[in-house]
């Protein structure tokens, strides 16, 4: 079922290109890989790549140590609050996806305050969302945790116990997602990955590990808000650290 949605999916995105109706146009001259461009292009995705590997790093270490600290109960708790986290996270993603083309264009267009307020109207828009659900779940994290696992006393608590401490700074962390955005879009892509790596593998793993030893399996939920806090102030410096943003230099290179 997946994949055949997929293979939907694909055939009405590629149906648009085939037909030859819309100002982008198919044309068999341009298969042919421009290998400057590909390295371009291979460069400025590179950090959304990052993000899913780091995504899957961090869950496989998490269920390890969660496992080892708490049993079943807290990888149960896991992938309720990750399911819980993903659905919370449309609204940032959509923004995300949204301000990249926008802050492309108007970058490589000269127009530096566009660039500008696109970046600080995501961060207030995504940062009032963030807001709302850390009151959200404050009041309703053990409903929301229901809405996921078996009627456990045991596990509920551990799940409830494992939100509250996951969600700890969410109302910050779509400044990780903004930052990664405004970076890719500027073609900074080193920095960008490392804003992607930061959160999921460079500061989280470690993290685990220090703080499952010394804290148990408190320490490993705690470690998650505080690597969500040392990638938000990396993320930001990046930012702050970007000349381009007032001297901008078009994407695409002529010839």
């Amino acid at each position: 079922a997946t994949i055949l949605a997929q293979g939907v999916g694909f055939f009405i995105l590629a149906g648009y290109y085939l037909r030859n109706r819309g100002p982008v146009r198919f044309n068999t001259a341009f298969i042919r890989p421009q290998w400057h461009q590909v390295k371009r292009l291979l460069s400025i995705g590179l950090p959304s790549y990052f993000v899913t590997v780091g995504t899957g790093i961090s869950l496989m270490v998490l269920n390890s140590f969660l496992s080892r600290y708490g049993g079943i109960g807290a990888v149960a708790s896991i992938g309720a609050i990750g399911s819980l986290m993903a659905f919370f996270n449309i609204p940032v993603l959509g923004i995300q996806n949204g301000i990249q083309p926008i802050i492309g264009y108007n970058h490589g267009g000269g127009h530096v305050e566009r660039v500008r307020q696109t970046v600080f109207q995501s961060i207030m828009i995504t940062f009032a969302t963030g807001v709302l659900l850390f009151v959200v779940i404050r009041l309703q994290a053990g409903n929301l945790i229901g809405l996921f696992m078996d009627n456990n006393p045991t596990y509920l608590d551990q799940g409830r116990e494992g939100l509250l401490i996951y969600s700890l700074l969410i109302p910050f962390t779509p400044m990780i997602n903004i930052a990664v955005a405004y970076l890719q879009a500027i073609e900074r892509p080193l920095q960008s990955t490392l804003v992607s790596l930061s959160k999921h593998v460079l500061v989280l793993v470690p993290a685990v590990l220090v703080f499952s030893n010394h804290f148990g399996l408190e320490g490993i939920w705690y470690a998650v808000p505080f690597a969500d806090g040392v990638s938000i102030l990396i993320a930001l410096a990046l930012m702050l650290g970007q000349n381009t943003i007032d001297q901008p230099r078009p994407l695409m290179e002529e010839g």
